[in-house]
């Protein structure tokens, strides 16, 4: 197995990546969900324009991110990251949920 590392850059508004579950993930939870969850906390793109978060997947395991912003307004505009989706779980039906939750 290959560790990967994943890296987000904020633009011009304030983001997070959390993790969260697949079937209700609107809004995410505080800290993330599961073993290697993880939660880059909030940053601003506005005052720190190309703020990055870098976190290493140690896993195979689906990983479903989200922005906390805004209470889950955010995800349910579709913002939205698959890691590691499966052929049950794929990246579309994830930003489904998110959409609908």
């Amino acid at each position: 197995m290959t560790d990967l590392n994943a890296r987000g850059q904020t633009s011009d508004s304030t983001h997070s990546a959390t993790t969260t579950t697949f079937t209700s993930p609107c809004p995410p939870p505080p800290g993330g969900v599961g073993p290697n969850g993880f939660d880059s906390g909030f940053h601003n793109g506005v005052s720190a324009p190309g703020s990055t978060f870098t976190t290493t997947i140690l896993d195979t395991e689906p990983h479903w991110v989200l922005c906390m912003q805004a209470g889950g307004a955010q995800c349910r505009l579709g913002m939205t990251l698959a890691i590691n989706p499966t052929a049950d779980q794929t990246e579309a039906q994830f930003m489904t949920n998110a959409i609908n939750s």
